[in-house]
């Protein structure tokens, strides 16, 4: 009797050719953000304990503010398990405007502030492996924590914009046609008289943060209305073009981005497998602590590991 299973094969034939254009745009495009730049928003911010290995860390989640995967939540995590862990989170809060304490458990109260201040900032995102945890290294800050601002706050200047509140946990539309993050814009900064500035962060529908174009870098935050486009600069000259890149290891890719994730700080654009491999060898690599993916890649590059304790083998019956 085969009519059940013909029958059943049928049906299952069907589901498959419904699900053809899924399936045409996804078999060569891994889900979720790609590697890059992003201006982003601190969501979340909160102290976690790994069910696996136990470890505390902080787990943060970044709002991509705007662009093609606006909307999206990138998480990473900050693993307080050694010295490296302990340095980057140092390291962020600096980033954020706040002291790094003497004492760990103060860290706690810091979080909260930030996880309620939502700051924003441009972060490279790069992707561990084919899992849905990002690395984020933070490179400006556009909106630092407001709580840091009013615990030391400036001398008054009546000229000064005010700080706008943190901005909401979703991408804005420019309010002003043309007022987009990257244009050059001009604005009455009182005594300071007309600034010229980059749009570096569309805050809300009606409000911007500007950088301003000298060495300091100052940054304004300005009533889109208040806004001028400048002049666009005259075209540059075309470059000659460039020899064609040669392609790009995706051994070296995979263990820079592992190693970015777990917070080795001397990885930089332009190494060689076997420079990273040398430096990712300075460092332990406990086996219980990673990923089975990430456990393999080491292996494959030489990289001494710590591996995991093997369970104990049942006794023999006599």
């Amino acid at each position: 009797m085969t009519n059940a299973n013909q029958g059943q094969g049928i049906n299952m034939q069907d589901k498959l050719k419904s699900m053809n254009r899924l399936y045409s745009g996804a078999k060569d495009k891994a889900p979720g953000v790609v590697d890059g730049s992003y201006t982003l928003q601190l969501q979340s911010c909160k102290l976690d304990q790994s069910k696996s290995s136990g470890n505390l860390m902080v787990v943060r989640d970044h709002y991509v503010v705007e662009g093609e995967f606006a909307g999206e939540v990138l998480r990473d995590y900050i693993v307080l398990s050694d010295d490296r862990g302990m340095y980057a989170l140092a390291q962020f809060l600096r980033q954020m405007g706040y002291e790094a304490p003497d004492n760990l458990e103060d860290v706690s109260a810091i979080l909260t502030e930030l996880d309620s201040n939502n700051p924003v900032y441009v972060g490279m995102a790069r992707r561990s492996g084919d899992s849905d945890i990002y690395n984020v290294k933070i490179t400006e800050v556009t909106q630092s924590s407001a709580a840091k601002a009013s615990a030391e706050p400036a001398a008054a200047d009546p000229a000064a914009k005010p700080a706008s509140a943190p901005a909401p946990k979703q991408s804005a539309a420019p309010a002003a046609a043309g007022v987009n993050v990257g244009a050059i814009v001009t604005f009455d900064g009182g005594e300071d008289g007309t600034i010229t500035g980059t749009v570096a962060t569309l805050i809300d529908a009606a409000t911007a943060s500007v950088k301003q174009n000298d060495e300091a870098g100052t940054v304004w935050t300005v009533d889109i209305a208040d806004l001028t486009i400048a002049a666009a600069p005259p075209p540059a000259k075309a470059a000659k073009k460039a020899s064609k890149p040669a392609a790009a290891d995706p051994k070296l890719a995979a263990l820079k981005t592992l190693g970015a994730s777990y917070g080795v700080d001397e990885l930089a654009d332009g190494q060689s497998l076997e420079e990273v491999v040398t430096i990712m060898s300075t460092y332990t690599w406990n086996e219980v602590e990673m990923l089975p993916e990430e456990v393999a890649l080491v292996k494959e590059c030489g990289i001494p590991s710590i591996p995991a304790p093997k369970a104990p083998k049942k006794a023999a019956k006599k």
